[in-house]
């Protein structure tokens, strides 16, 4: 599994300049709300942050655990965005 720590690091997106690399993620990412799977994920944070500080009230620091729930929760979403995102990007760069 791949992970993105920026825009950058999207095969897609790592060759070109920075202000063409962020013009194209836009455009990309507002089409990834088309799909329900990001709408999924748009919950998970919040999932993610409620669990998280459950866990950490267990241990004495939900405060902690609700900081690591929410991390992981958009860790994920993140990750299915940017997946949803990939063929658009293609797409646009084929048109160029």
């Amino acid at each position: 599994m791949q992970l993105y720590w920026s825009l950058k690091s999207i095969p897609e997106l790592a060759d070109l300049p920075a202000d063409e690399r962020r013009r194209l993620w836009r455009a990309a990412f507002g089409r990834t709300f088309r799909h329900w799977e990001l709408w999924v994920a748009f919950v998970v944070p919040i999932a993610c942050n409620y669990v998280g500080r459950w866990l950490g009230s267990q241990v004495g620091h939900p405060s902690i655990g609700s900081i690591v729930g929410a991390a992981l929760g958009g860790y994920i979403f993140g990750h299915v965005a940017i997946e949803l995102a990939r063929p658009y990007l293609r797409a646009e760069l084929a048109r160029r």
